[in-house]
């Protein structure tokens, strides 16, 4: 609503820009033609700001969008909801465009590029390009894993499937023990015995502790026992002065039912322990996610293990590591299909399957 203006004089010179707005209300009319004459100039405005666009050549390119560790601004920035957040690789974007949206690394810039101006910081002289070095590839990971596929090059630490950026081997260390975690049907058992079956053929001495199953019965295990038989198997292993790799399977099931001999377990696998014996343990996502006593916090606080479906609640919480790069949308509760963790990194993997060995 306008308001009467009191000197009509003084606020042409106290505010110019409004000196269009400040008008006498004399009359009716005079109140119509002032709306008029605003209509008219914002035309003229709109008229004005298309002919300068006009001018101005915006060629139709796709967005790339780095990707953050915020999933909800890159949701914001037109980034599909599986790809958003979580990557922290510098280069490492989404490329939008008008046939969807995939994932790219960005080129490293060697030197600038014709008409770009000086180089600015980010830019390096060109270097020579070794003979035979080929672009990096993404390759996919197999959606299944015969045991035959896994690499035995004598590298450290157990092989367990295929995986990372080139599909190749991925071992995991168990030097000092490691967890695998995951929902029920996620192919935990399977893994440790894939596990299992990497250690003997290493020469190492391996016990299991699990109910019936293939797990028990892995060719070449020292030691082999149910739930119920881990007190007896322990007074075993205090009196063995070879290093053990001890296999538990549904090491959250076993602290319910034996909590005693748990506890007799944690003490026999410290640090401090007079005996070489390193567990290799299985649990569910969700109590692996809240346990905070022996054995389940060393466990966890070494960070080395396998996240299997890591789609299921508390899969970042149990080594305290976001998994938003590894999770594949297309296949969110593929039996199998996980992370694998390390002091170095998080690795997308897909687990072998044990029972295709021939």
């Amino acid at each position: 609503m306008l308001q009467p203006c009191q000197d009509a004089e003084h606020a042409k010179h106290e505010r110019p820009e409004e000196q269009e707005v400040c008008v006498p209300l004399g009359s009716e009319r005079a109140g119509r033609d002032h709306q008029d004459q605003v209509s008219r100039q914002r035309r003229d405005d709109r008229r004005e700001a298309d002919a300068c666009s006009a001018q101005i050549s915006i060629p139709a390119a796709p967005l790339l969008a780095d990707l953050k560790d915020n999933a909800v601004t890159d949701v914001l920035a037109g980034v599909p909801t599986g790809l958003a957040g979580g990557r922290r690789t510098p280069g490492r974007a989404v490329l939008i465009g008008a046939d969807g949206a995939v994932e790219c690394q960005v080129a490293l810039v060697d030197e600038a590029a014709p008409g770009s101006g000086q180089r600015g910081r980010h830019v390096r002289v060109r270097t020579a390009v070794a003979p035979g070095r080929g672009p990096v590839r993404l390759r996919p990971i197999p959606v299944d894993v015969p045991w035959a596929a896994l690499a035995t090059d004598g590298a450290s630490g157990a092989a367990v499937g295929l995986g990372g950026d080139d599909a190749a081997t991925v071992h995991l260390d168990t030097s000092r023990g490691a967890l695998v975690v995951g929902s029920p049907g996620s192919g935990r058992s399977n893994a440790l015995q894939v596990i299992a079956m990497a250690l003997v053929r290493a020469d190492r001495r391996v016990a299991v502790v699990a109910p019936a199953g293939t797990l028990r019965d892995v060719p070449g295990l020292r030691w082999s026992v149910d739930h119920d038989g881990l007190r007896a198997l322990l007074d075993e292993l205090d009196a063995c002065t070879d290093p053990v790799d001890l296999v538990v399977d549904d090491l959250d099931d076993l602290d319910q039912a034996h909590p005693l001999d748990v506890e007799m377990l944690a003490r026999m696998v410290a640090p401090d322990a007079t005996r070489d014996v390193r567990l290799i343990a299985s649990a569910r996502t969700a109590r692996a996610a809240t346990a905070y006593r022996e054995p389940f916090a060393r466990l966890r606080a070494g960070r080395r293990g396998l996240v299997l479906d890591p789609h299921e609640p508390g899969s970042s919480d149990v080594f305290g590591r976001t998994l938003e790069w590894v999770l594949d949308p297309a296949r969110p509760h593929a039996r199998g299909r996980g992370a694998l963790h390390d002091d170095r990194q998080v690795v997308a993997v897909q687990v072998a399957d044990a029972s295709s060995r021939s």
